[in-house]
């Protein structure tokens, strides 16, 4: 019987690691004081490339492309610290036709034509585009810092909770039926 669970528990610990050594990976706070994990980095010009004329991209999008939408609860921050000791909420951005780098909200990007190749009225940005990101003039470079966080979902009892409360009233309706019983006899 022992011998079977050590297979078991090898594959179900596994499966519990999910997406990765996301544990191992260094804790950062916000200014609100939140605690983010590290995911990982991209840069700004492994998008596109700018004559495709690709959609602009927020970094808080950027990171959807690149790492994948985070799990259901979670969700993602985009930092320009290159320390990684601190979440910014900026992104760096690259703006059509200056290159060199522009840091703006995490869910900032500016589309004012078809695409980011299609300025119209102004020069697009976008946290995801190869259009001369190497040239960036930002501390650093062209770089943006994905972090996750889980969000306590408010309102929803958990499991145990339920149960406690399930519990005490099948024990409420035992009571009130021995009780009722008791006055009719």
């Amino acid at each position: 019987m022992k011998i079977k669970l050590i297979p078991l528990l090898a594959c179900s610990s596994l499966l519990l690691a999910g997406r990765g050594s996301a544990r191992a990976n260094p804790t950062a706070l916000d200014a609100s004081g939140n605690v983010w994990t590290y995911v990982g980095s991209f840069e700004v010009d492994q998008g596109p490339a700018w004559p495709s004329n690709p959609v602009c991209y927020t970094g808080i999008e950027a990171a959807d492309v690149v790492f994948g939408a985070p799990a259901p609860g979670e969700v993602y921050a985009i930092s320009v610290d290159q320390t990684l000791a601190f979440v910014t909420h900026t992104a760096v951005l690259d703006q059509w036709g200056t290159h060199t780098g522009l840091i703006a909200d995490e869910n900032y990007d500016l589309q004012t034509g078809s695409g980011y190749n299609d300025p119209v009225g102004g020069p697009s940005s976008s946290a995801y585009v190869n259009d001369g990101g190497f040239l960036f003039t930002t501390p650093n470079g062209d770089f943006n810092y994905v972090w996750e966080m889980a969000v306590p979902v408010q309102g929803v009892p958990d499991a145990s909770s339920t149960f406690v409360l399930m519990a005490a009233g099948l024990g409420l309706l035992a009571l009130v039926r021995i009780a009722g019983r008791k006055v009719l006899s």
